[in-house]
C-alpha cells in the first residue's frame, strides 16, 4: 500500500511518497512519480528511476523477440501515417499513405505469410506510393531501402 506522509519544515509542508520497489520517500510529485489515474493519489506506485529500470529491462527482453520487434516497427508505421507532429510524416501521411494493418494482423501477416525474421532489415512498400497493406510489403536491408525513395524527394 503507498504510503504517503507530510514533512514539516519551518518554511514549507511537503508531501511525500514512498517507492513500493525502493522503498525510498520521495516528494510526491510528477518529478518523481508517473502519473497514474487509477491510483487514489493520481501518482504511479513506483518512483521515475525505478519505473524506468523495469521498462528497459522489458525492452531489451521482449524487442529482441520477433514479436516485439514488429510490433516496433508497425508503431513505427502507424506513426508516420498518422500523427502529423511525427518528423516525416509529410513523407507518409502527409501523401495519403496509410497502414491499413491492425498490429495483431501485421505480426500475422510478416510471420505467416512472408515467413521471414525482419531483425536487421527494414520495412519497406513495394509500391512507394501505395499503403502498409498486404502485398505491398516487404524487408530489405537498409541500401536496398534507399533505392526505393519517392520520386520528388533528393538524395544528398
Amino acid at each position: 500500500m503507498n504510503e504517503v506522509t507530510l514533512l514539516n519544515t519551518p518554511a514549507t509542508i511537503e508531501e511525500t511518497k514512498t517507492c513500493t520497489k525502493c522503498h525510498k520517500e520521495h516528494p510526491a510529485t510528477r518529478e518523481f512519480f508517473y502519473a497514474e489515474k487509477r491510483h487514489g493519489d493520481g501518482l504511479h506506485a513506483w518512483c521515475k528511476p525505478c519505473s524506468l529500470s523495469r521498462m528497459e529491462k522489458y525492452r531489451k527482453v521482449y524487442r529482441a523477440t520477433t514479436n516485439g520487434h514488429l510490433r516496433d516497427v508497425y508503431a513505427g508505421m502507424k506513426k508516420r501515417c498518422s500523427n502529423p507532429n511525427c518528423h516525416n510524416y509529410h513523407r507518409y501521411g502527409g501523401r495519403g499513405i496509410k497502414c491499413l494493418f491492425t498490429a495483431d494482423e501485421f505480426v500475422s501477416y510478416v510471420i505467416n505469410v512472408l515467413q521471414i525474421d525482419p531483425h536487421g532489415l527494414e520495412i519497406d512498400r513495394i509500391d512507394n506510393d501505395g499503403h502498409y497493406e498486404p502485398g505491398n510489403i516487404r524487408f530489405v536491408t537498409h541500401s536496398e531501402n534507399c533505392k526505393n525513395r519517392h520520386k520528388g524527394m533528393r538524395i544528398k
